[in-house]
């Protein structure tokens, strides 16, 4: 679905996978309807010989119950089953994943006007919003529809990008909109993503003669008119309801505007704290502002306008997350002398390190970890692309560092509805193989090298 910068991709190769966090447990005995009400979500039921498996309770995966009573499947899940009686060892019952509608209608394209500025967006069938609400799909209000979550493996500009895409759990995702089956179905999906993939998302330019910094990380909104459910891979939806109503969709797509006029650039960093260092009890002090962060708040938006979503099935997203013991990011004067230089040799250690991993991944990493070890810190801009904020690591270690993504970088979506607590190790599906296009935006080059910080 997208095709991201290889620069983008190395980033999260720098760091290396942290261990699993393990949680003691009390054996109880609780019902799938306590769990997802949000009543003692850290004790999960135990299944036995005796007692047969129901959905998120723990079970023994030597013994032939678990795999023939949990009703679908099991999943890994060392933070609420690893020790409850050591046997258990760490599985859990997957949790109910509600079932896609099935229906043989085609689809057509809603009411709307299709802006398609750019060779580009002609090429992908990608309708922007350049002028505001007018520029979006308008739902029939005498119509229901259904609403997904859809998501897809990066592509990148090569075989290499991809793999470290799929090895990562790199993918982007989008919000489907359907209506209730019919011969012919309103059909639309909706994405938030940067006008232009390159390097300069992540990496500004530097003009050593006044001291400022150029980024290239403009956003658009972009709606497709139809939906080929071949082009997609396994695992790739989350049905999250049906019955939600025209007005329902507009009353969200009214709030689109807004929420663009906030996040007009793409942001690709978060930052968490993480007392302690343990990232399972971390909070966002910092927001990215990309396609996931864009697709989270339309999910819980469409919620708050009165979709009756109950799925408990986790929506999965990626963070490129930064761990602060900090409770704030602290902002920073780009004007002073001494901070200007500082931010500008982060930007050309990072681009140096970038250029250099993507020349050789496995040579590179050491280097990398050390740069981050050594130098505990990120800097971040705000949507205004002019204030900027130091993150002060935390966890930084040699080899394997936990201050950087690990395997928080695929997490469940924090919405109202759900028991997130309930999620296990597991809940995030890896997506399976399928065939890969990319609708975002289509470049010929993107490397590292062709941007370049000189810091004299």
């Amino acid at each position: 679905m997208l095709r991201i910068c290889t620069v983008c991709a190395l980033v999260w190769g720098i760091a290396g996978e942290d261990g699993s966090h393990e949680m003691d447990a009390e054996d109880g005995s609780h019902d799938m309807d306590s769990l997802l009400m949000g009543k003692d979500p850290e004790r999960p039921g135990r299944c036995s010989t005796r007692r047969p498996c129901k959905v998120l309770d723990c079970c023994d995966a030597t013994e032939a119950v678990c795999a023939k009573t949990c009703p679908y499947g099991v999943m890994t899940d060392t933070a609420h089953c690893g020790k409850i009686r050591r046997r258990f060892g760490g599985q859990m019952c997957k949790q109910d994943i509600l079932p896609v509608p099935p229906c043989k209608g085609s689809g057509v394209p809603p009411v709307g006007t299709c802006k398609q500025p750019t060779k580009t967006n002609k090429k992908w069938g990608t309708c922007v919003m350049v002028d505001g609400r007018g520029d979006l799909p308008q739902a029939s209000r005498d119509k229901t529809f259904d609403v997904s979550y859809l998501r897809k493996t990066i592509e990148g500009n090569d075989a290499k990008t991809h793999a470290m895409a799929t090895s990562l759990n790199l993918f982007h995702s989008v919000v489907l909109i359907q209506e209730t089956c019919a011969d012919h179905r309103e059909t639309f999906y909706i994405e938030f993503g940067a006008d232009n993939f390159g390097p300069a998302v992540i990496l500004p330019s530097y003009n050593k003669e006044d001291g400022s910094f150029a980024w290239g990380n403009s956003a658009y909104i972009g709606w497709y008119k139809s939906y080929n459910e071949s082009d997609w891979q396994t695992n790739s939806r989350v049905f999250l309801g049906g019955g939600v109503s025209g007005s329902t969709v507009n009353a969200w797509l009214d709030e689109v505007p807004t929420w663009f006029a906030d996040h007009p650039n793409y942001e690709m960093w978060s930052a968490f704290n993480s007392p302690g260092g343990d990232p399972k009890s971390a909070k966002q002090i910092f927001p990215d502002s990309q396609c996931h962060e864009f697709t989270e708040w339309s999910l819980q938006t469409l919620h708050d306008k009165g979709a009756n979503f109950k799925s408990n099935q986790a929506i999965c997203r990626n963070y490129a997350n930064l761990y602060t013991a900090e409770r704030a990011p602290r902002s920073v004067d780009v004007s002073d002398p001494r901070t200007n230089r500082q931010i500008a040799t982060f930007y050309a250690d990072l681009a140096s390190h970038l250029k250099a991993m993507e020349a050789d991944p496995t040579t590179a990493k050491k280097p990398a970890e050390e740069w981050v070890h050594e130098n505990p810190h990120w800097f971040v801009v705000d949507q205004t692309n002019k204030q900027y904020f130091r993150i002060d690591l935390s966890g930084c270690g040699y080899f394997g560092t936990t201050c950087m993504f690990g395997k928080e970088a695929l997490m469940p979506m924090q919405l109202s509805w759900q028991t997130p607590a309930v999620f296990g190790d597991g809940a995030c599906l890896v997506l399976g193989p399928g065939r890969e296009f990319d609708s975002e935006v289509a470049l010929g080059s993107m490397q590292a090298a062709e941007q370049t910080i000189t810091v004299v």
